[in-house]
């Protein structure tokens, strides 16, 4: 029958002039329904990725064509009878031994699945004794019945559905017209003709549009990652309701060499109308870091996927995501907090290597925005208790709302983050005031400027652009010269006057410590628009910077008592610090002042944010919220007019 239907197929195709094309063997292939085409009988199906291990080239998008004789069934699944009009041939399966015997006796008896097969005609003979029961079949009167009575020679017997783990089935033939009136995941049998591939017969499985419930005003957004983003989906949900549509990839995404293989079929038809996406946020980890564990040697084995293998895959992925448009987000992977050694064996600091090697990656694509979700755990004491399991899941319900309104934090961020669409990048002058000639002391420490202009072109500089990358704003360095302070009258009494100054005095402009600052600095260096960053030894007690609000300059400490709150000697600052912040830069520091310059003033500290801000607040780091991204673009604006 089959080898008849694929030569008729074959006539079919040749008498359109259907010839020649790059087919797979698709046969047995499940994948989702795109651009059905009633006039050409064919549909796209988007499937998981083959990859040619020659070319390393990737296809997913397959044409297919159907004819007249394709057969189509619709599989539904449900939970009972309701709406299902009998008599209709029906398969019971699953009947244990006690069933065998009730059918046998015509008695009442229960089945584990049962197939509604709509429009069928002709009903296979019982085999009870492989636990398959086939007969016309009416169901209970009721809103939801979950049985009925079934015709087994010649006798109306009672059947039900077990009350546990019980699968209901309907299958339902439909025309190929129908195709084009939903969204359908399919499996797909027969055989490629001249370049084509023709179905012979197809199961489809209706699916939610993931488009039917957006609100058409609001971006889209999709998350791509493993079981940790099903922990907090809901509350990153809830945190985006009226400023995104919120998907996520259909299961689990698991680690990058399934991502790789299915990144293209949870995208989806992203080139179609209300199918975009706006952001995607994209995570792989915790399952490339599991290792073997040898019990009786007490030693983990090898990742299931290796450093370098996860990065190659990282890179693959970010190929075809920004083939979307969309504004990427990478969400580091967070922590195992105890070494696991079970079925899935996890390493407690695995995490660190594999976040590393994905920075490495990310730090080629500047464009591409980090969620640091590793540092929300590892920061937060919501996750104490967390943290004496070895279970790298996230079960309670604050830890699930930590996490959900980080990942919306970050969404909001990104949507607020100018694209080359929205608009340009903003380059800002910048000068840098290396002062000399003074030394301060401050508890038997001497200090001086140790900071170079090499220090500031080089690392300090490429850590303020990372940090005000997603306000698409860059700083470009002017001059970075070295500079005499000035020695007025009463000098030794203004280096006192900073040398002892401490959180608390007056904060204002104008204060002893800001006007003794003042009077060391030449104003005749100035640069008129640029913005001029002044670093001195030390600016007095816990102090790191302030800056003119609104204006162009700022004044920095390259030594710091703040960690010890002034009970110790100050220490030279760090140049940069890796994600996630602890004790904080120069290149930070820095960073905070410009934003000060940019208009942007200190959060209330009794704001609670999941994530560390750039100005402040209760959690210290390095985020920009969109609020700040707005006000300081066009501060930015302001100041490059007058320039």
């Amino acid at each position: 029958m089959r080898s008849s239907i694929i030569c008729l197929l074959t006539a079919l195709l040749a008498s359109i002039g259907i010839h020649g094309a790059n087919a797979a063997n698709l046969n047995g292939t499940t994948g989702n329904i795109f651009k059905v085409d009633t006039k050409n009988q064919c549909f796209e199906l988007l499937k998981e990725t083959e990859y040619d291990p020659k070319t390393d080239m990737g296809q997913s998008r397959f044409t297919v064509y159907w004819s007249d004789k394709t057969s189509i069934i619709k599989v539904e699944e449900k939970t009972n009878f309701a709406g299902i009009k009998g008599p209709v041939i029906t398969q019971f399966q699953g009947i244990d031994a006690a069933s065998v015997k009730a059918v046998k006796d015509h008695k009442p008896f229960e089945a584990r699945v049962a197939t509604v097969q709509i429009g069928a005609t002709a009903v296979a003979a019982a085999d009870p004794q492989n636990q398959r029961v086939e007969g016309w079949f009416t169901p209970d009167a009721g809103e939801a019945p979950r049985g009925g009575s079934i015709k087994i020679d010649d006798k109306e017997v009672k059947v039900s559905l077990r009350k546990a783990n019980a699968r209901l089935y309907i299958r339902q033939p439909l025309r190929p017209a129908d195709l084009a009136n939903g969204f359908w995941k399919t499996t797909i049998k027969g055989a490629e003709v001249n370049g084509k591939f023709l179905i012979e017969s197809m199961e489809i499985l209706p699916l939610e549009d993931p488009r039917a419930s957006d609100d058409p005003a609001l971006p889209r957004v999709l998350v791509i990652g493993d079981s940790i983003s099903m922990n907090y989906h809901e509350a990153a949900k809830a945190a985006l309701k009226g400023v995104a549509n919120y998907h996520r990839n259909e299961g689990n995404a698991a680690a990058t060499k399934e991502g790789v293989r299915n990144l293209e079929l949870w995208l989806g038809n992203y080139q179609e109308k209300g199918g975009h996406w706006d952001v995607i946020q994209f995570n792989h980890g915790l399952h490339d870091l599991k290792q073997t564990y040898d019990a009786a040697t007490d030693t983990f084995g090898a990742y299931n996927v290796p450093l370098e293998e996860y990065k190659r895959n990282l890179e693959k992925e970010i190929v075809i995501l920004k083939k979307t448009g969309a504004k990427l987000i990478w969400c580091s992977t967070t922590p195992v907090p105890n070494h696991n050694k079970g079925t899935y064996a996890r390493r407690k600091g695995a995490s660190l290597e594999f976040n590393q090697a994905a920075r490495e990656v990310m730090q080629k694509h500047p464009e591409i925005l980090i969620n640091d979700l590793a540092n929300v755990v590892d920061s937060s004491p919501i996750f104490d208790n967390w943290r004496k399991t070895v279970d790298v899941h996230f079960y309670q319900a604050a830890e699930q709302k930590m996490l959900g309104e980080a990942v919306a934090a970050s969404v909001r961020a990104a949507l607020a983050t100018p694209s080359a669409a929205d608009d340009a990048l903003l380059t800002l002058p910048i000068r840098f005031h290396l002062t000399q000639g003074a030394t301060m002391t401050v508890k038997g420490q001497a200090m001086e400027v140790w900071v170079t202009a090499e220090d500031l072109k080089g690392p300090v500089l490429a850590e303020i652009n990372r940090i005000w990358k997603p306000a698409n704003i860059q700083f470009a360095i002017e001059r970075a010269q070295v500079e005499p302070i000035l020695k007025p009258d009463q000098f030794e009494k203004l280096i006192k006057n900073i040398e002892t100054a401490k959180r608390g005095d007056e904060e204002q402009r104008g204060s002893t410590r800001t006007d003794s600052i003042g009077k060391l600095l030449d104003k005749k260096e100035l640069h008129p628009s640029a913005h001029n960053v002044y670093l001195l030894p030390f600016i007095g007690a816990t102090y790191q910077g302030y800056a003119q609000l609104g204006g162009t300059h700022a004044v920095v400490g390259v030594w710091t008592d703040k960690f010890s709150r002034g009970e110790k000697p100050p220490v030279k600052t760090l140049l940069v610090e890796p994600s996630p912040m602890k004790v904080g830069s120069l290149a930070r520091t820095i960073a905070h002042e410009l934003g000060h310059n940019l208009g942007l003033v200190h959060p209330d500290k009794a704001e609670r944010s999941p994530v560390g801000r750039l100005m402040g607040g209760r959690n210290q780091g390095y985020e920009l919220i969109p609020a700040e991204i707005a006000t300081a673009r066009e501060t930015a604006k302001k100041h490059l007019t007058k320039k």
